[in-house]
């Protein structure tokens, strides 16, 4: 008898778009990108109120691929509720507590109304759901939590469904299992942030307290902080926006995109090719912060995500990071994927999957 092949539809919530992907078991059949009128999202006041539109425009994806709802097996979620939320890595079931915990909390980021999506699925055709390596996992020890002001705990998260997935696959490109390796990776796009994976374990990163991304400010000294706030007068709306989107490649150089500021420095802009330096600078120092916390005993160094796609930033940071272990580059996302291939691992039994109610 032939192995069973579960059709496995993946939902990933962004801000004007829901991405969808069906996998059948870990083979790709469909992956699309479901934009949506940016007019119309921003007259929702906010995500959670996008339900029905984004939900509508799923079942027509379906329809129009002739896929019908009772023949898939498993939905996949990206997201997930993270206000004051710990979590470990890997599947969580979509259940009615986290979806009441999703709906709570408004405001929050439109990738956490996939599991609300998902649940329209097991409540109405008796699908199950998981999300899977959501932001909030979190397993590092108490020590990598600790600051130097009581009650402020560092929080230790980062882009941790494209970065884990990079590490499996790097580990197994090694000739390693992932469960059994130490694998530091850097993921590069829009933001930026760099993880340690201890046996599969999400241990330690450097993410608002790492280097700058191309919009972010990342590790700023606290007296440039008070600077800012004391004698510029910036209030909280104003240093939100200069750290979360006025820094970085945005603060400097009056864009985002990698590709223009590499463009710059070919026509011999010299101060933008010193804040790309710096950029390169910044995240070498992660890495280097995060292979000690091991002793050095790294199986390999991970540069993963869109960033990853130029041979520049990739040569540059190879130069300076290889000492620690071998490179391995794995450019772009791997979200879908991720997503699929974890399900695909619980739905055989290679993986378990806690509750949304269990205790960290």
């Amino acid at each position: 008898m032939a192995d069973k092949v579960y059709k496995i539809l993946c939902i990933n919530t962004g801000s004007t778009s829901t991405k969808i992907a069906i996998y059948n078991n870990e083979e790709l059949e469909y992956d699309v990108t479901l934009n949506h009128d940016p007019e119309l999202c921003r007259k929702f006041p906010d995500a959670l109120d996008q339900i029905d539109m984004r939900k509508e425009a799923i079942y027509d994806f379906l329809k129009e691929n002739n896929i019908k709802p009772e023949d898939l097996d498993a939905i996949a979620a990206r997201g997930g509720p993270t206000t004051g939320i710990r979590y470990h890595s890997g599947a969580y079931k979509v259940d009615a507590d986290m979806v009441a915990a999703s709906k709570s909390v408004r405001g929050s980021h439109p990738m956490n109304i996939g599991p609300v999506l998902a649940y329209e699925f097991v409540e109405k055709y008796g699908i199950p759901a998981w999300n899977y390596d959501v932001v909030g996992v979190d397993e590092a020890p108490p020590v990598a939590h600790m600051t130097a002001i009581p009650g402020a705990d560092r929080p230790c998260s980062c882009h941790t469904l494209n970065s884990r997935a990079a590490a499996r696959r790097a580990a197994e490109q090694i000739g390693k299992k992932f469960e059994e390796s130490t694998i530091v990776v850097g993921h590069f796009g829009g933001g930026c942030s760099s993880s340690l994976f201890v046996n599969g374990r999400l241990m330690d990163t450097s993410s608002q307290d790492g280097g700058f991304s191309p919009t972010r400010a990342g590790r700023v000294g606290s007296n440039i902080i008070m600077d800012k706030i004391f004698k510029e007068g910036y209030g909280p709306a104003e240093m939100k926006k200069l750290l979360g989107s006025g820094s970085g490649f945005s603060g400097h150089l009056h864009t985002a995109d990698l590709r223009e500021v590499e463009q710059m420095i070919a026509d011999g802009d010299e101060y933008a090719a010193l804040v790309y330096d710096a950029f390169i600078y910044e995240h070498i120092k992660d890495f280097g912060g995060l292979a000690a916390v091991v002793g050095g005993k790294v199986d390999a160094c991970v540069l993963t995500g869109g960033i990853a796609y130029s041979k520049k930033f990739v040569d540059a940071m190879t130069e300076k990071i290889s000492f620690i272990a071998p490179v391995v580059v794995i450019p772009g996302s791997m979200e879908m994927e991720a997503l699929a291939k974890g399900i695909y691992r619980v739905l055989t039994g290679q993986e378990q999957y806690r509750l949304f109610k269990d205790p960290f």
